[in-house]
């Protein structure tokens, strides 16, 4: 699968919000919106755009452009995007909504999620909980010990 880097998905939810996502029996996505982001990418504010809409009886997809500047990859509901620190709000609100439901408590430790092998650190005899992770006071390290960016603007790799 193709792999867009860095776009600002910021922009993709202020046009969402500016805009509106029109609803009708017939189209989720507003033509004004398609209109909107197709002069966006020819304008060269970034390649391409993948949007989808759901309800509860459907989804419409919106594919637009290419995967990289300069390349001739379009864009599908299947292209990986990277989407940075944005993916921490939709974990954390995926989160709430299962501790909502009663099938996690944001209190449960989080070894209880992982495999068995694996040790999770523990600190003056606490140990990481989920809530933790949500709220940003595990006292992880932003990044792994062995991951290095080769070059930022594109991508990581990680090395022993």
């Amino acid at each position: 699968m193709a792999k867009l880097k860095h776009i600002p998905l910021f922009v993709l939810i202020s046009i969402c919000l500016t805009l509106g996502c029109q609803q009708t029996q017939s189209q989720l996505i507003s033509d004004d919106l398609k209109d909107n982001i197709r002069a966006r990418i020819q304008k060269g504010e970034f390649p391409g755009v993948a949007i989808a809409v759901f309800n509860t009886d459907e989804i419409e997809y919106f594919n637009h452009g290419v995967t990289r500047v300069g390349g001739d990859t379009k864009v599908d509901e299947n292209t990986l995007f990277e989407i940075g620190s944005i993916s921490k709000t939709f974990t954390a609100i995926l989160l709430a909504k299962i501790a909502q439901k009663g099938e996690m408590d944001l209190n449960d430790p989080i070894a209880r999620y992982l495999p068995e092998e694996v040790s999770t650190p523990s600190r003056n005899g606490q140990f990481i909980q989920l809530k933790h992770l949500v709220t940003h006071t595990s006292g992880l390290s932003r990044m792994p010990d062995n991951f290095f960016p080769d070059d930022p603007k594109q991508h990581y790799n990680a090395r022993k």
